[in-house]
């Protein structure tokens, strides 16, 4: 049985939801968000119709899965507020519920695409995750799943003066990639794609060096060695064997 959690524990109840989902916030998600969902479109099959997004935030992944993929969107989250807000600004069906009840109230078998950003980490057992989502996505169904990205940068975080200390204390199970690929497999799914992307991040100067020193080059900052570690997200793509 879902235990309803306390909103004051919840970032998306503190934020400022105008600015959001104001034309420049969309363009600031938008640029966080559409690199995954084309990555996604090269594995989605062609007649899917319904995505499920697992822990909502403001929602605005699911308008960007309806707007870009034409899937019928569906939330699942445990804070009241999120639901709230989502429904707000989406038209999306949202249950409330979290990743760890074994009924996430919808059918077997019932989405062809299922995504959970930035969420795994904050559970005390993230393969929680990967078991259930089993349950309720359609054969040759996708997954996608984003969490911080673990690595020598990460840990910079908490150098003097270079450092940006991480203060969400709700992050209670970082990870490197490493842990992520093993869950995967370990519950039975083949990792169809899986990069480090978003931005350059957790430490001052560093990145915006490396960033500059990439575009001389004409490099991708996400695909060159050294220089990914510092991307803020790792990223699973996967489908069940």
């Amino acid at each position: 049985m879902h235990q309803q959690q306390d909103d004051t524990e919840n970032i998306t109840y503190l934020s400022d939801t105008e600015r959001i989902f104001s034309e420049e916030g969309q363009k600031f998600q938008g640029e966080k968000y559409l690199p995954k969902i084309e990555r996604v479109r090269q594995y989605l099959r062609p007649d899917a119709q319904r995505s499920l997004d697992v822990g909502i935030g403001y929602g605005l992944f699911m308008i960007f899965t309806e707007r870009e993929l034409g899937l019928t969107s569906h939330g699942l989250d445990p804070f009241p507020k999120s639901i709230e807000i989502a429904r707000q600004y989406t038209s999306a069906e949202i249950k409330e519920g979290a990743i760890e009840d074994s009924d996430w109230q919808y059918p077997e078998g019932h989405f062809d695409f299922i995504s959970c950003l930035d969420v795994t980490e904050h559970l005390e057992e993230p393969a929680a995750f990967y078991r259930n989502v089993q349950k309720y996505l359609a054969p040759g169904g996708l997954v996608l799943m984003t969490t911080p990205n673990r690595s020598f940068a990460y840990e910079m975080r908490s150098w003097p003066l270079i450092g940006i200390p991480d203060k969400n204390t709700t992050h209670i199970n970082v990870q490197a990639p490493s842990y992520w690929d093993r869950l995967a497999k370990e519950h039975g799914f083949e990792i169809v794609d899986s990069w480090r992307g978003e931005h350059l991040t957790h430490v001052r100067v560093l990145p915006g060096l490396m960033q500059r020193f990439c575009n001389v080059l004409g490099l991708d900052p996400k695909t060159t060695p050294v220089v990914n570690r510092f991307q803020q997200a790792y990223n699973q793509i996967l489908r069940v064997k």
